[in-house]
C-alpha cells in the first residue's frame, strides 16, 4: 500500500490555464482550504508538481490497514441507563422496529376509496343532461 498524505488546496484556480484547473478537479478538490487525503502515487506526485503554487502537502496521514471497532474505545456502545431517581438503574433494551406497512395499506386503501369516490361523483354529474331551462325563451 503506497504511503498516504494530506494535500490542501489554499490558493484559487481562477485567472490560471484551464489544464492546471482541471488538475484541481482531477485531485478531488471542490473548494478552496479543502484537504484531502491521497496514497502518494508517482501519479498524484506530478499533479501536485504541476501546481504546487495552489496546492500543498500539508503532512503525512497515518495508515490504516483495517478498521476494527473493538480497537476504538471511543466507538464501543455503551447500554443505555435508566437514570430515574428512586429506582435501581436498569439497562434498557433498544426499541423495536415497528411494522408499518399495515399502517401504510390502510392509507393507501383509504386513500383509494376517496378517489373512487369522486371520480364516481364526476361520471355523474357529467353524464347527466342539462335540466331544461323554462326561463329562457327563444324570440323568433
Amino acid at each position: 500500500m503506497a504511503e498516504q498524505v494530506i494535500i490542501k488546496y489554499y490558493r484559487s484556480a481562477v485567472g490560471r490555464p484551464y489544464p492546471q484547473k482541471r488538475i484541481i478537479k482531477a485531485l478531488g478538490f471542490h473548494r478552496l482550504q479543502e484537504e484531502r487525503v491521497v496514497d502518494w502515487t508517482p501519479s498524484m506526485q506530478g499533479m501536485v508538481d504541476k501546481v504546487p503554487h495552489l496546492v500543498k502537502v500539508v503532512e503525512t496521514a497515518p495508515v490504516t490497514d483495517s478498521f476494527a471497532v473493538e480497537d476504538n474505545p471511543v466507538l464501543e456502545t455503551a447500554p443505555a441507563v435508566d437514570s430515574t431517581e428512586g429506582e435501581d438503574n436498569q439497562v434498557l433494551e433498544p426499541p423495536q422496529a415497528v411494522d408499518s406497512t399495515a399502517a401504510e395499506d390502510n392509507n393507501i386503501i383509504e386513500s383509494q376509496q376517496t378517489v373512487d369516490t369522486i371520480l364516481e361523483e364526476d361520471k355523474k354529474v357529467i353524464e347527466s343532461p342539462p335540466a331544461a331551462d323554462s326561463t329562457v325563451e327563444e324570440s323568433s
